[in-house]
């Protein structure tokens, strides 16, 4: 009878012993400051690259007698005014050539976001006059929300397609 009652007591004080605390949440006046949102106002163009164009002229014909287009491309605004010259070309380029890319020795600088940009696609013919083979437009204040350092973009009608990669600043 004693083992019982032993055992009892021993078993009533794992028990008790065994019970969970009540937790109790906290409260505090100090509140976590929030990172404010970076605004950045600028953007370098670091490179270039033209996925896709049209590998004939709007007559149908190549853009070159006898071989592929020689891009070129520039950095224009609204009215075609040159903002920056592309002075290297890719000649004699083949559907299978694309993308081909140019990487900026030192980065275009868009300082205007107000400004629509046009990244003006040509296929170099000297002597005579370059042929446009068309443009993608960019307004970079579209992008200030979630700045993204790679921006890929289609002309209206689908034939051009761009990769524009930079930093924001």
């Amino acid at each position: 009878m004693k083992k019982t009652i032993l055992f009892g007591f021993i078993a009533f004080g794992l028990l008790t012993a065994c019970k969970k605390e009540e937790v109790k949440p906290t409260t505090s006046t100090e509140s976590t400051p929030k990172t404010p949102k970076v605004e950045y106002n600028n953007f370098k163009i670091t490179s270039i690259q033209v996925n896709k164009i049209p590998m004939v002229d709007e007559s149908g014909s190549g853009w070159d007698t006898f071989d592929g287009p020689d891009l070129k491309f520039n950095i224009e605004d609204l009215n075609s005014s040159v903002l920056y010259e592309g002075s290297s070309k890719l000649e004699n380029l083949l559907p299978s050539s694309f993308p081909v890319k140019w990487a900026f020795t030192s980065a275009y600088e868009v300082t205007n976001f107000e400004l629509n940009y046009f990244i003006t696609l040509y296929d170099y013919d000297y002597p005579d006059d370059d042929d446009n083979i068309g443009y993608v437009g960019i307004n970079f204040n579209q992008y200030k929300t979630d700045y993204p350092t790679t921006i890929t973009k289609s002309s209206l009608d689908g034939s051009i397609n761009i990769t524009i990669k930079g930093n924001w600043y």
